[in-house]
């Protein structure tokens, strides 16, 4: 993500700069040391995320803040402050930041996971700005339908309507309703979860591959959809980690698939004292210049499905094999999809 730091303290800067190069998602940093300035680089290189220090020259106590707002009301504004407390801390989020931090003590685990809430506030503002004009479409359709059957000899028993896009209408109306609280959820998750699991057992992969196929293929794939294995062992593990992942795994396979009949394919062989469990797609594949970003909180590609998701399931899955001190890559597969392998040591 990219980054606007704004702080009149060349020493907190400093600072600052060192903590968010220890920070996964930070690609590049911007440094502003004016409110004017940090205004012009707001508008000229549309940062991610704005990190402004709660005092700077020439702007009183929120004022900051609101020039930031007005410029664009949808980026995460975290503010930081040398000396302030927790009540200047739940003043500033009632204000409109998108996140507080002191600077003393502040460590990079810390600010990583104020910037991906950050972000999930930001990414919610504007799921909530866009479903709310879904709302309004959608009841000016129902409204339309409703007039329509009316009119119609169907429509002879009060409230009762056979329209198709009548009752589909209401569905999408429901479905939209649930998304920024799911999206929040994932954040929240996401951002407890860090340190390296102790949760070990014995883990039957071929049930546990069967159970995240069933779920996915409940939840994205159609009736054409199929998810395959070959032989998988029972190996010592974290069971919960293994289930997120490949439910995550399986469910993208499926979801962001225009094959006419979607197939996951999942594998698994040891290397060197390493699980490598494979999840093979008959997709449109990723392209390499997002086989890294496809892991960032937030970051979701449109494919030629039409699906797109909520932005955090590689996210989460990554994270997750991580704790099992390994990783995932992604790979080009031979028929043209994706290969997504999860790597993490044997015990």
């Amino acid at each position: 993500m990219k980054i606007l730091l704004v702080d009149d303290s060349p020493a907190d800067r400093a600072l600052l700069q060192r903590l968010l190069k220890k920070c996964a998602a930070t690609t590049a940093v911007q440094e502003a040391h004016t409110i004017a300035n940090a205004l012009r680089h707001l508008i000229q290189s549309k940062p991610d995320v704005v990190l402004l220090d709660y005092r700077m020259p020439g702007i009183a106590d929120f004022e900051g803040l609101d020039l930031v707002r007005n410029i664009d009301t949808l980026i995460p504004v975290i503010l930081i402050s040398g000396f302030g407390d927790r009540r200047l801390g739940a003043t500033a989020l009632s204000a409109g930041a998108d996140g507080y931090l002191q600077k003393d003590g502040l460590t990079a685990q810390a600010l990583e996971n104020t910037l991906t809430i950050a972000q999930g506030k930001s990414e919610a503002r504007r799921r909530l700005a866009q479903e709310q004009r879904h709302r309004e479409d959608i009841a000016q359709e129902i409204s339309a339908d409703r007039d329509h059957s009316n009119r119609t000899p169907h429509a002879l028993l009060p409230g009762v309507t056979h329209n198709k896009a009548f009752e589909q209408n209401c569905d999408d109306l429901i479905k939209s309703a649930g998304g920024v609280t799911e999206l929040m959820k994932k954040v929240a998750y996401f951002v407890r979860t860090g340190s390296k699991t102790d949760q070990q057992g014995l883990v039957d992969l071929e049930h546990l591959v069967a159970e995240a196929a069933a779920t996915s293929r409940r939840l994205y794939g159609g009736t054409e959809s199929t998810v395959t294995f070959g032989k998988l062992p029972i190996i010592n593990s974290d069971r919960l980690l293994l289930q997120q992942i490949a439910e995550n795994l399986i469910s993208n396979g499926l979801k962001h698939n225009d094959h006419d009949n979607p197939n996951v394919f999942v594998s698994y062989t040891q290397q060197d004292r390493q699980h490598c469990l494979a999840f093979q797609d008959n997709g449109a594949g990723v392209a390499p210049q997002y086989r890294e970003r496809i892991f960032r909180p937030f970051f979701r590609l449109t494919d030629q499905s039409g699906s797109m998701g909520a932005g955090m399931g590689l996210a989460i899955s990554q994270r997750n094999a991580h704790r099992l001190g390994g990783g995932i890559s992604v790979y080009t597969a031979p028929n043209g999809g994706s290969i997504f392998m999860l790597q993490f040591p044997a015990q």
